[in-house]
This record gives structure tokens, sequence and C-alpha cells, in this order.
């Protein structure tokens, strides 16, 4: 009994280790798509209105400042919790 009373404290600290990397790797994944799918769309915009490179880079400006503040929403959500970010509503 007293040996798996000592070992849930490692199990809790695990589970949580790992809850946190998983909401990294996702904040990861996440910023890449956004600053990806945001410079695709500027590029599109560009190639159908013929304003190129302005759309381009405004894209990739908006999808960068974009993913950086949800990176650093996550990044304080996780810190905040200790546990996983907070869903926001």
């Amino acid at each position: 009994m007293g040996e798996v009373a000592t070992r849930e404290p490692e199990r809790q600290r695990q589970s949580t280790a790992l809850r946190q990397v998983t909401a990294l790797a996702g904040a990861g994944i996440q910023f890449a798509v956004t600053a990806a799918l945001c410079t695709a769309a500027g590029w599109w915009l560009d190639g159908r209105l013929g304003s190129s490179p302005w759309l381009l880079m405004a894209g990739g400006i908006v999808g960068a400042v974009g993913a950086f503040y949800r990176l650093y929403r996550t990044l304080i959500d996780v810190a905040a919790s200790g546990d996983e970010p907070v869903k926001e509503e």
C-alpha cells in the first residue's frame, strides 16, 4: 500500500509535464499554421488584385503578429496554471 502511495505523486508530475508539453507543441503548430495561412492569403490576394508584394507582406505581418499573440497567451496560461492552458470561451 505504501508503494502505491509513493508512486502517485510521480504519476501526477508526469501527467502534468505531459499536458504542458502537448499544450506547447500544439501552440507551436498553431503558430506555424497561422503565419503560413495569412501569408498565403496575402499572396493569393496579390495575384488576384495585382498589388504584389504589398498584400503578401501585410498578410505575413498580420499572421506573425496574430501567431505571436496566441503563442504568448498560451505560454502565460501554461505558466499560470502549472497544468494546461485555460480554454477561452
